[in-house]
Order: C-alpha cells, then sequence, then structure tokens
C-alpha cells in the first residue's frame, strides 16, 4: 500500500494549509532568484515535525519549474560527501539549463567532531552558490551560528487540529473512506499539530474504508520539553510559545536556570555577552 503521507504531498504551495506568511515568505524568496543572486542565498525553514517545512521545498520547486536535488543530513554530514555532491550541483546549471534547488534536510543533525567538517564545507557552499539552497531543521539552535547567519529564517508552527481535520477529509473523499467526524477530531487532536503523524495515524486505523471513533489508532506524542531545547529557545526566542515551553518543561525552575548559565555562551559572542553585561 502506498504511503498516504507521499501520495497527498502538497504538488503547489497554494496547497499547502497553514504557516502562509512562512509560504509568502519563502516565495518571495524564490522570485528574487529569478532575477539574480538575492543577498541571502540559502534559507532554513525550521519548526517542529510535519509542519509542511520539506514539503513546502517540493511545491516551491515545482511551482518554480525548478530541478530539485535532496539530501539527507547523513548523506552531506561530512566534508568529502558535500564537496563531491552538494557543490558540484550549486555551481552548475542542469541539462535542460533550468535553476536548481538543493535541498539539505534535517540539517540541524550536524553534531559532533565529525560533523565540522561538514558544516564549514555548507558554509562554503552556500558562500559560492548560483542556486538556491534551502535547508530543513526542526530545532533551528541545533545549527551552528555561523551557519544560521548566512540563511534567511523562515519559522514553521504547528497546524491547528481543525485545519487537519480538512486535511483528513480530503484524503478520505479521495480514498472512498466513509469517516465518522468524531473520529476524524481525535486522530487531529492528538497529532499536536503534527500533519504527517495525522495522515499515518490515519491510513493505520482505516478496517475495510471504514473509519470509526472506536477503530482509531494513535500514536502516543511525546510533548515533554527537553531543558536543552527549551534553553535554546529562551535565549533566542522569549515569545508566547517559549513561556508555554517553560510551563511544561519537566524539570525545577533550578535547573532551568542553571541550564541558562551553563549555555548562554554558545548562543552568544564575546561582543554580545559584553554589551549585555555592561547594561
Amino acid at each position: 500500500m502506498q504511503d498516504w503521507c507521499e501520495k497527498y504531498r502538497p504538488k503547489s504551495l497554494s496547497e499547502i494549509i497553514g504557516n502562509q506568511s512562512a509560504i509568502e515568505e519563502l516565495r518571495k524568496w524564490a522570485v528574487e532568484w529569478e532575477h539574480g543572486i538575492p543577498k541571502k542565498r540559502a534559507v532554513i525553514l525550521h519548526g517542529p515535525p510535519g509542519v509542511g517545512k520539506t514539503s513546502a521545498a517540493h511545491a516551491l520547486a515545482n511551482d518554480m519549474g525548478w530541478e530539485i536535488v535532496e539530501l539527507n543530513a547523513s548523506d552531506f554530514r561530512n566534508q568529502k560527501a558535500i564537496e563531491k555532491i552538494v557543490l558540484p550541483a550549486s555551481i552548475t546549471m542542469s541539462f535542460a539549463s533550468r535553476r536548481r534547488l538543493i535541498l539539505l534536510d534535517e540539517a540541524d543533525n550536524f553534531h559532533g567532531t565529525y560533523d565540522r567538517g561538514g558544516v564549514s564545507a555548507v558554509m562554503k557552499v552556500i558562500k559560492k552558490t548560483l542556486q538556491p539552497i534551502i535547508l530543513t531543521s526542526n530545532d533551528l539552535y541545533a545549527i551552528p551560528k555561523e551557519l544560521r547567519d548566512m540563511c534567511l529564517q523562515i519559522q514553521f508552527r504547528h497546524i491547528p487540529w481543525n485545519s487537519i481535520v480538512k486535511i483528513l477529509q480530503r484524503i478520505c473523499r479521495e480514498e472512498r473512506i466513509r469517516c465518522s467526524p468524531s473520529a476524524l477530531e481525535k486522530i487531529a487532536r492528538n497529532s499536536g499539530g503534527d500533519v504527517r503523524a495525522a495522515i499515518n495515524d490515519l491510513q493505520s486505523s482505516v478496517m475495510e474504508g471504514l473509519l470509526e471513533f472506536e477503530s482509531v489508532t494513535v500514536g502516543l506524542r511525546d510533548r515533554e520539553r527537553n531543558v536543552f531545547e527549551v534553553v535554546r529557545r529562551v535565549l533566542k526566542e522569549m515569545d508566547g510559545g517559549v513561556m508555554e515551553m517553560v510551563y511544561t518543561l519537566d524539570e525545577s525552575p533550578e535547573e532551568l536556570v542553571h541550564g541558562i548559565e551553563e549555555n548562554v555562551w554558545r548562543e552568544y559572542d564575546v561582543e554580545e555577552l559584553l554589551r549585555a553585561y555592561e547594561m
């Protein structure tokens, strides 16, 4: 059976539900490439899993008529792989003289000494590229600061559950599934704003063309926030979403403060820290 996430992946940016301001910012950046090389040659699409980052990149390529070269973090983690695959793709046109979009998926998976050469090589590619580059990341601040600063940063947020219900209803119509509204709502609410998770739960719950509330099987979503993720967000994005993360963190206030003290130097350079302490 075909994976429904792939089968119903949006073909155009206009088909993507939610995150419309992010979609418009991405489209604007792409149009700049049609008139030359923009100031920011690469974009980081960041946000929680399953909110449409990779789908947006593919849909953009379809809309613009661009060829797409996609690599996962495991493919471009070291310098050798980047110099062999990514660099040549970034400085040449396709055989049909079309522009080429380079998609580096899960870019926040760089870690450790092994990846240092990979980060430097990606930065080198971005400086030289003649083609648009998109990186996707669940956690923006897991990407080294020097790499982040080279890129336009576009945030994708969780999809509201009622919007996810509309996506599931469309799939049910296409698959000719008789579905209970309460079953779709259960799947959508449990997804935590993750469209991919909701579609997977829908596909696993359908029995002989029928979806009822009692037959819904949903995967448990881990909503507990890791202290390191919260610390990074507190240091960089003190908005309402961060405060929600702080309230749901399974750590004491003292441990959170200690984590901030230990990690502040990772997120700010020396000049920024000196200015902060002078205030």
